[in-house]
């Protein structure tokens, strides 16, 4: 089976290196969301995804998150992802705005598997064959060479349905879901056959749901708050019907990430 490597273990110094390379070559970072020019003001509200050790501080800035992952891009010209434009437009214009954080639409992904990150070093859910590692790094290139080795099922038309607004509370993201038992069937024998080979973990695997974030919450609603912003959820729920209601994404590949901002592909699968 072929696969195109965007990256070769040849020539390789580190993959900082890597990322900022395609950065600067304007690789997954197209598009930079405006942040605010003042701190988030907090006035009752309590961090939720915000703070030392997360993803993001509480200015809405993205944190060094190191890791990799099996993502398949949304398609630029889908009416999915203008869906989820048109919904990071609505969220943008109300009161909540400055309670997210929303991610470049060039980003727009569903994940099929993760990888590991920075937060599993140490821990049960680290591969044993990488106990050496001292970064999510010393991972990248090893992964990439067994990928490249094996004989993978990996499937070739992904087609999913949107399946609602998850909680806004918690986040800003659509649920997915696999057109039929045929789709279900190919994403989960990869998932299955990438975890033995990787040795990843298996914690909330058989509980995995599919979906594609737009944006982080960066605190904790008000109890007041509740009903209006489940209003608004159920308005951009309706978003994604029609031609919008599905989306057939492209093809899987295997990515590493520095941050929340951008999803550099070393192959496609």
């Amino acid at each position: 089976m072929k696969r195109r490597a965007v990256l070769s273990a040849a020539g390789v110094f580190t993959m900082a290196s890597v990322v900022a390379g395609c950065r600067a070559h304007g690789v997954g970072s197209e598009v930079v969301p405006t942040l605010p020019a003042t701190p988030l003001p907090i006035d009752g509200h309590e961090p939720l995804a915000a703070g030392p050790g997360q993803k993001w501080d509480i200015h809405g800035n993205a944190q060094r998150f190191t890791g990799n992952t099996f993502v398949s891009p949304i398609p630029r010209n889908s009416a999915f992802l203008h869906a989820q434009i048109k919904a990071q437009d609505r969220l943008r214009a109300s009161a909540f705005s400055r309670h997210y954080v929303l991610t470049p639409y060039n980003s727009f992904h569903m994940t099929v598997l993760d990888g590991v990150n920075q937060d599993q070093l140490g821990t049960a859910d680290w591969p044993t064959w990488m106990a050496h590692a001292t970064s999510t790094v010393d991972t990248n290139i090893p992964f990439l060479r067994r990928l490249e080795s094996a004989r993978l099922d990996v499937p070739r038309t992904v087609t999913m349905r949107a399946d609602g607004l998850r909680d806004m509370a918690t986040g800003f993201i659509v649920a997915l879901a696999p057109i039929d038992f045929a789709t279900a069937d190919a994403l989960n024998r990869f998932r299955d056959q990438v975890t033995e080979l990787l040795g990843l973990s298996r914690t909330g695997f058989g509980t995995y749901r599919f979906h594609s974030t737009m944006g982080y919450r960066l605190v904790k609603p008000l109890p007041s708050e509740h009903e209006e912003v489940h209003a608004l959820q159920n308005e951009m729920t309706e978003y994604f019907a029609g031609d919008a209601g599905t989306v057939t994404v492209d093809p899987l590949a295997f990515n590493i990430f520095d941050d929340m901002l951008a999803f550099p592909q070393l192959t496609v699968l």
